[in-house]
This record gives structure tokens, sequence and C-alpha cells, in this order.
């Protein structure tokens, strides 16, 4: 029980620190990681939305959103508790012609930051990993 307790009060203190909705996350994150790939927005979100589902970050959701008129996309991983919504990182996804796309991965706190680098490495190098250490991260 006693182990619970101490797993639960972590977990509120890490996901406490994320922001309540996509434009905090935008405007308030630890860190950004920025790219343009050689591929179209349509297919880079496909790619994004179906790896991180794959994933299976639990206890959390993805969510996605794309949008033909402005070829445009973003993927929010959230987690919904009893208190709320907390963005923990959102894939910003934006056409810069036919064939080569902007992405913007921003993630909340930087316990994220190899899942932000993993969707990095979907995009360069193909990767189908979940979490990518960077800098000794461990």
């Amino acid at each position: 029980m006693m182990h619970f307790v101490v797993a639960l009060l972590i977990f509120t203190t890490v996901v406490s620190c994320a922001p309540s909705t996509i434009q905090g996350l935008r405007e308030k994150h630890e860190g950004l990681i920025s790219l343009i790939t050689d591929e179209d927005y349509q297919a880079v979100y496909r790619k994004c939305l179906t790896q991180a589902k794959n994933c299976n970050w639990a206890p959390i959701n993805i969510e996605g959103d794309i949008f033909t008129d402005v070829k445009t996309g973003n993927i929010s991983v959230v987690n919904h508790w009893g208190l709320g919504i907390d963005y923990l990182m959102m894939i910003d996804i934006s056409a810069v012609t036919i064939s080569k796309t902007h992405v913007d991965i921003y993630y909340a706190v930087s316990h994220w930051r190899p899942l932000a680098s993993a969707v990095e490495h979907w995009l360069k190098e193909n990767s189908t990993s979940c979490k990518v250490y960077v800098d000794g991260q461990n």
C-alpha cells in the first residue's frame, strides 16, 4: 500500500506540472523539437498518430485532428484524470509544400524528452522506437 501512495504522489506531482490547454503547452513548455521532413503533411500525420497509438504510452490518451482546408494537423498526448486534463506532449504538423512538412514537437516536462525524441526519429529515420534517450538521459 505504501508503494502505491508514493507512486501516486510522484505521478500527481509530475502530471500537475503539465499545462491544461493546448495553447498553454505551446506557450509554456519544457522543450521543443522542430524539424522539416520530405513527406506530405497527411502522411506525417498518419505516421505520427499510428506510431503514438502503437507505443501505448498508458495511462495517457492520444488524440489527433487534421485540417485539410489549411493543411495542418495536431496530435495531443494527454492525461484525463479526476482533476482535469493535462497536455504532456503536442505534435503540430503543417504543410510547407506538397512534399515538405514542418513539425513542432512540444513537451511539458523533461522526462517526456525521450518520447519527443522518438517522434523526431520516426520522421527522420523511419524508426518505430517508442523512446529515444539523448544527452545521457535514461
